[in-house]
């Protein structure tokens, strides 16, 4: 009967729905539970790094510029037979110093510069998440760190360029740099065209944000090209800049000539790399070739723009994962994924006096800073590397001892 099979339906939609409605609720919360725990860190946190009675005039624009999945040049010639030896005389030329056995914290971008802008490690997060996947408060403690609220709390202006990565939009700086006239975001974007808007805004040619091979040569191209016309603007400057290169997918060949994969737009790295073990050797090389000609030009512009002392870090977030494994410690190259280009630019006058080294990792780069130019008294933690799975970021596993093992 009618009647029954209304009944029957009725419970097949039911229970149709109540999957999504329970995820949705765990997700709400997770992020609950998170925001509390992100405002309990906030608090806790005594932003002592920073002195009152600075003055601003005499403090350097900081330029912090992420080439994502950048490694170091040891590994760029051991695995990708690539000799990087020309770039890192160029930086050496411009008066960079090059920390040769630095290494990441985290083999994770998000947990990678969530440490790095809060100048401690995250083991305090796996007391309530060692079991959660949500990442919110890592976008969280990514855009409102303690590195950005204590330069901010001094006098400096945050200067954030967009980006491939939705996760490190600053969009709340006091000046975010963006090539796209319309204040929509990449998802907004996403969602619009794929509705019959799309079509609309073809006509008109109204550029939507989409996330693309399109979006990521621009947002790449953009940072490039205006850094240098940042360094004009008064100061003093925080100047927060990641570049999704060389990490994939790869776009440019070592000319600058754009390459499009014959494949949907994904960004995955390592195990996630939809291409064959060939195509990540080639492509990473190619596109290395042509950022690292762009990365000397667009420092050579700032340093010859720039009316005030400048500070230049230059790193990779993580190395390149040709051979990584995000669900297996036993399947990742630990040498590969955790060595990094981590280069420092400071003004002549300082290079001397301030206390860097050969292995200095990122979780100690805003402590050194801080303590030369205001005077934090910050100590220098020892240099660890961690592991977590993408599944559970914060489960962390302590692989400071090994540096090997899986490379082949």
């Amino acid at each position: 009967s009618l009647k029954m099979l209304t009944y029957f339906l009725n419970i097949v939609s039911f229970l149709v729905l109540l999957a999504p409605l329970v995820s949705i609720g765990f997700t709400l919360q997770q992020t609950a539970l998170q925001k509390k725990i992100f405002l309990n860190y906030e608090n806790s946190l005594e932003i002592s790094t920073a002195r009152n009675d600075i003055d601003s005039s005499s403090l350097p624009d900081i330029y912090y510029i992420i080439l994502d999945a950048y490694s170091r040049e040891d590994v760029l010639k051991s695995e990708f037979d690539f000799d990087n030896s020309s770039f890192i005389a160029g930086l050496e030329e411009q008066g960079f110093y090059i920390a040769d056995q630095s290494q990441s914290n985290y083999l994770q971008t998000q947990l990678s510069l969530s440490s790095s802008l809060s100048m401690e490690y995250l083991d305090w997060l796996s007391a309530e998440l060692k079991n959660s996947s949500n990442r919110g408060i890592l976008t969280e403690m990514t855009t409102n760190s303690p590195v950005r609220r204590s330069l901010e709390s001094v006098g400096y202006d945050t200067v954030a360029f967009t980006t491939s990565s939705l996760f490190t939009q600053w969009r709340n700086a006091d000046i975010y740099m963006t090539p796209n006239d319309s204040s929509m975001t990449e998802l907004e974007g996403l969602l619009l065209s794929s509705s019959a808007i799309r079509f609309f805004a073809e006509i008109f040619n109204a550029k939507l944000p989409i996330p693309g091979y399109d979006l990521q040569r621009q947002t790449i191209l953009y940072a490039f090209d205006e850094l240098p016309q940042v360094a004009a603007l008064a100061g003093p400057k925080f100047v927060f800049v990641h570049i999704l290169a060389p990490h994939p997918p790869f776009v440019f060949d070592s000319d600058g000539v754009e390459i499009t994969p014959d494949r949907p737009y994904f960004v995955g790295d390592a195990n996630g790399f939809k291409g064959s073990t060939d195509e990540y050797i080639e492509g990473y090389g190619e596109e290395l070739e042509f950022i690292n000609r762009k990365t000397l030009e667009a420092i050579d512009g700032v340093l010859a723009n720039s009316n005030r002392p400048v500070v230049i870090i230059l790193q990779g977030d993580h190395g390149s994962g040709l051979h990584t494994n995000f669900m297996s410690l036993d399947e990742t190259c630990v040498y590969e994924r955790y060595s990094i280009l981590n280069a420092y630019y400071f003004p002549e006058e300082d290079r001397d006096s301030v206390e860097l080294s050969p292995s200095i990792t990122p979780v100690n780069t805003f402590r050194v800073i801080f303590n030369y130019y205001l005077s934090a008294d910050l100590d220098l933690l020892d240099n660890h590397k961690y592991f977590s799975t993408w599944t559970r970021p914060y489960n962390f596993v302590d692989i400071s001892d090994e540096n090997k093992r899986f490379c082949e």
